[in-house]
């Protein structure tokens, strides 16, 4: 489980910096350092054009057109939808997960046996979630079939 932990964590690392890279535009130090605001940016599709806005309260100062060259409408849809404040959000949800394996696992050794005896359900139903979340990994190197559920 050690190698699909890693690999995961190096997937959300991509993934966290890719979102972060898409609301400042630009390459950046320590994703911790951009604050909650520029984090929070929320993207709309407007059929060829997505709209950053980052202040809910004055969305009409504060949007900034990106032309994004004749993409289809689905596609900007598609694109908004899949916003990088959705993306840290869902990156955000499998370290919670990540760390909450780590715990029941160290757990597991830690107490008695009845205990673990009564824990294997979640923590195997954990690992199986690991397995799961790493599925959308499958095309990035490092990935191992092994791993498929």
């Amino acid at each position: 489980m050690d190698d699909l932990i890693a690999f995961l964590r190096e997937q959300l690392k991509v993934d966290e910096r890719a979102a972060l890279l898409a609301l400042k535009g630009h390459d950046i130090g320590d994703p911790a350092d951009m604050s909650a605001d520029a984090r929070s940016a929320r993207w709309y599709a407007d059929y060829e054009r997505l709209m950053v806005v980052t202040d809910e309260r004055a969305p009409q100062q504060m949007a900034e057109i990106r032309d994004l060259g004749g993409v289809s409408k689905h596609a900007a849809h598609h694109i908004a939808l899949h916003q990088p404040a959705r993306v840290l959000a869902e990156v955000d949800a499998k370290k919670q997960i990540l760390e909450r394996y780590e715990r029941a696992a160290a757990a597991k050794t830690s107490v008695s046996s009845f205990v673990r005896g009564q824990d294997d359900g979640y923590l195997q139903a954990l690992e199986d979630t690991l397995r799961l979340l790493a599925l959308p990994f499958a095309d990035r190197p490092g990935y191992q079939e092994a791993w498929r559920t």
